[in-house]
């Protein structure tokens, strides 16, 4: 079982110089030169120093949303419980805010993401409302329907 590279004097002082780095970008300083003269490296090495800060920040903002939507869902859920008594005796005023709670909830969860729609269900009505209003038979309207489309996709 390999073991876990210990922390060499290099990967310390990379470490050390990528902090002094956050914290000048972090205060305003974003220019890459800028960077480099004040911590006393070359500009390709700050060009790497802040891909990995960046990505170090990505990947925390990352967790942290995931952690934000964790405790918003918790205390939407406790408000919930103690709103549904009332509202399942009555009060609307109750029931309203527990529609809102809940829909808070789905939106933060995701439930209301967009729905897939079935086309074929949409032009399948769109044939039949041109159908009635022209006296033709849906049928023939779906059939030159498709024939238009076969003859766009082979063109």
């Amino acid at each position: 079982m390999a073991k876990h590279p210990t922390k060499t004097a290099a990967n310390i002082a990379i470490e050390t110089r990528r902090r002094k780095v956050a914290a000048l970008m972090l205060s305003g300083v974003v220019n890459q030169t800028d960077l480099a003269a004040a911590v006393g490296v070359s500009r390709p090495t700050i060009v790497n120093d802040v891909a990995a800060i960046r990505d170090i920040w990505r990947q925390e903002t990352a967790h942290d949303v995931g952690v934000y939507k964790a405790r918003a869902i918790l205390r939407i859920q406790a408000l919930i419980a103690a709103i549904w008594p009332m509202a399942m005796q009555g009060d609307m005023k109750a029931v309203g805010r527990l529609v809102e709670l809940m829909a808070r909830e789905a939106k933060i969860i995701g439930y209301d993401s967009a729905e897939k729609v079935d086309h074929h269900v949409n032009i399948r009505i769109a044939a039949q409302q041109v159908a009635e209003q022209l006296g033709l038979d849906v049928a023939d309207v779906l059939a030159e329907a498709n024939r238009i489309l076969e003859s766009q996709v082979t063109a």
